[in-house]
């Protein structure tokens, strides 16, 4: 449960899962300790933008008229 506080804390849970709770905008991280371990699983917690899969990735567009879109 202190993990799930800090969870909600870092409001990591507007972006994520975790235990089919919360937004399936980011990548679900029920099982991220699977993995991720160690000194990288924390990099993962202080660094979230560190390792971004592709799929997940945010892609901004300038349209002709130069407005952007992401």
């Amino acid at each position: 449960m202190r993990g799930f506080k800090v969870f909600m804390d870092a409001q990591c849970h507007q972006c994520h899962q975790i235990a089919g709770h919360c937004v399936a905008l980011g990548p679900d991280l029920t099982k991220v300790g699977e993995k991720f371990k160690g000194a990288e699983l924390l990099r993962q917690v202080l660094e979230p933008s560190a390792v971004i899969e592709d799929q997940y990735r945010t892609w901004t567009f300038t349209k002709k008229n130069d407005e952007e879109v992401s």
